[in-house]
């Protein structure tokens, strides 16, 4: 199997291993909050998919929250008008 094959994103395996760090971090009861950036095909997507397989494989919960600001003046109030919203969905 081909090095691409093996690996399905763009991202460097250490990306991969620091993102599952974080989660499980999670799992022993710490918060963390994780930013994915990157260009456009850099297999953001593709790591945020694997972890969320892996959790439910493990019988975990994920949340996976996804926002797009165009506008950086607006952008901040924006963001904590989504965040708001998520804030009362949880609770």
């Amino acid at each position: 199997m081909s090095d691409a094959a093996a690996n399905p994103f763009v991202a460097h395996s250490g990306d991969y291993d620091q993102l599952k760090s974080h989660w499980t971090a999670t799992q022993a009861g710490e918060a963390r909050v994780v930013m994915l950036q990157g260009p456009l095909g850099a297999g953001k997507r593709a790591m945020a998919g694997k972890l969320c397989r892996e959790a439910r494989s493990e019988n975990s919960d994920a949340l996976i929250w996804r926002v797009t600001l165009h506008d950086e003046e607006e952008g901040m109030q924006t963001l904590m008008r989504v965040y708001a919203g998520l804030f009362q969905g949880l609770h």
